[in-house]
């Protein structure tokens, strides 16, 4: 099952327990906090505040939302899911803001779903 989390930088809740070291978390959030923003068409729009997600071409971006993700990731119990590999099961893949889910059959993929879509829903 492919799974692709569309408009994943725009979800990130900016005080998300991320799986970084305290005085990373403490850096970030100094960069996030009062983020405004504002839109670009023929001229400069009117400025706004940027409540979730993360900066645009910040190269932190991608990051963020990783470190989100591989929270999640550790907070799933999926150690009867996936496909045995020479005896070691490999359950999901994980790139960016795609992710496979592997098992045996549908059922078991979409249990898996099922359990990945509530825990991400934690992190909104």
């Amino acid at each position: 099952m492919f799974i692709d989390f569309k408009k994943a930088f725009d979800s990130i809740e900016h005080r998300t327990n991320m799986v970084v070291i305290e005085k990373v978390m403490r850096v970030l959030e100094k960069v996030y906090s009062d983020s405004k923003a504002y839109i670009r068409i023929e001229g400069k729009g009117q400025v706004f505040d940027i409540e979730r997600g993360v900066k645009q071409r910040d190269p932190f971006s991608a990051n963020l939302f990783t470190c989100t993700l591989e929270g999640v990731f550790k907070k799933l119990d999926w150690d009867g899911y996936g496909i045995s590999i020479e005896g070691k099961k490999l359950n999901n893949l994980k790139f960016a803001d795609d992710v496979v889910l592997m098992h045996e059959n549908i059922e078991g993929q979409g249990r898996m779903a099922e359990e990945l879509f509530l825990e991400c829903r934690k992190y909104q």
